[in-house]
């Protein structure tokens, strides 16, 4: 492996089945929180609040955003791909 970051971004819809989305226009990860945090507990990773994930988010140059899907405005985070290359 070359070390390159490999994406499957799906569909924006994904965020309405709990999943990531990854707009490669934009080159942003979207997700819901909600989604998120059960993620987290599934995995059996430590709890962390909603506004240390804001805070982390934040420290990765991301943040908060309304977008719509299927005509149904969706709160996600949304964190830059840019913030996972190393």
């Amino acid at each position: 492996m070359d070390g390159s970051l490999v994406i499957d971004g799906g569909q924006r819809e994904d965020l309405l089945a709990g999943k990531p989305w990854y707009d490669s226009n934009s080159e942003v990860w979207f997700f819901r929180i909600g989604d998120y945090l059960v993620h987290r507990a599934r995995h059996h990773e430590a709890f962390l609040s909603t506004e240390e994930i804001r805070r982390i988010i934040e420290s990765f140059g991301g943040g908060t955003l309304r977008i719509s899907v299927r005509s149904k405005p969706i709160h996600c985070y949304y964190v830059p791909v840019r913030a996972f290359h190393v």
